[in-house]
């Protein structure tokens, strides 16, 4: 219920700009933290989502009477500017959570570590389930989040690969699909090529040009970048020289950026 009021409150301090994104989370520490046994995540995940949009769309008072959570008669103020809600972006990498985020309606988020082509996959499975589901789709609907590092000879190059395998090391559990084994295998990173694959923005402005043209021709129409080393040099290359490449393009040319 406060975190109801949170999001609500802030749709309004806003002007109705909020995205609420969404996980169930996945690492066992975060579980045991908290005392919740994991194998409860889904259950959890999808009875909170119920309360929520109960608190968010229910005229006046509700009641909610689940597996975790009970409510009596309560209100939620105040209501999000956003109707019926604030969108939700739920991240998701096996195909049936992928599947399901469209069934639910949810926009959808990508990670930073799937190749291009399996992410091209991913896309059009959800696009699929939409249809299939009776559901239009839209611009701005699908984001993938990609790491960035624009380089402007070799020697930056080589650098860039190793800073991408010490990233990949780090949030290697989030793989999913197809040859997930390989990022959250730590004897994996001992291969350079594991830096080298299509999923990061690594490379010249022409060369990031040409891969983000490809997710653009996959269906994917927003672009998260992060840049591992938050530098602003950076992103003003990427603004001068790789941005003007998408002004006028049929998809939503939003480029948002956080450093890592």
């Amino acid at each position: 219920m406060l975190l109801a009021e949170q999001v609500a409150t802030l749709d309004l301090l806003s002007g109705g700009r909020v995205d609420f994104g969404v996980g169930k989370g996945y690492r066992d520490s975060e579980f045991s933290g908290f005392g919740i046994p994991i194998a409860e995540a889904t259950e959890r995940y999808d009875e909170a989502l119920e309360v929520l949009r109960k608190a968010w769309t229910s005229a006046g008072r509700f009641s909610h009477h689940g597996k975790h959570w009970h409510f009596d008669d309560i209100v939620v103020e105040p209501r999000p500017l956003q109707q019926p809600h604030p969108p939700f972006w739920v991240g998701a990498g096996s195909f049936e959570s992928i599947r399901r985020a469209a069934h639910d309606g949810f926009n959808l988020l990508l990670d930073q570590i799937g190749p291009i082509d399996l992410t091209i996959e991913r896309v059009a499975a959800y696009r699929a389930e939409l249809e299939s589901s009776g559901r239009s789709g839209y611009a701005g609907q699908v984001g993938v989040t990609r790491g960035l590092h624009i380089v402007t000879n070799e020697e930056e190059r080589s650098r860039a690969y190793e800073l991408r395998k010490q990233v990949l090391s780090r949030i290697g559990g989030l793989a999913r699909g197809p040859g997930a084994e390989r990022y959250q295998n730590p004897s994996s990173f001992a291969d350079t090529n594991i830096a080298d694959e299509d999923a990061a923005l690594i490379g010249t402005p022409d060369e990031i040009i040409a891969r983000l043209k490809r997710l653009e021709a996959g269906g994917a129409d927003s672009v998260l970048l992060v840049d591992a080393t938050g530098s602003k040099h950076a992103l003003r290359i990427f603004a001068a020289e790789v941005m003007p490449a998408f002004r006028g393009s049929s998809g939503d040319a939003r480029h948002t950026s956080r450093g890592g």
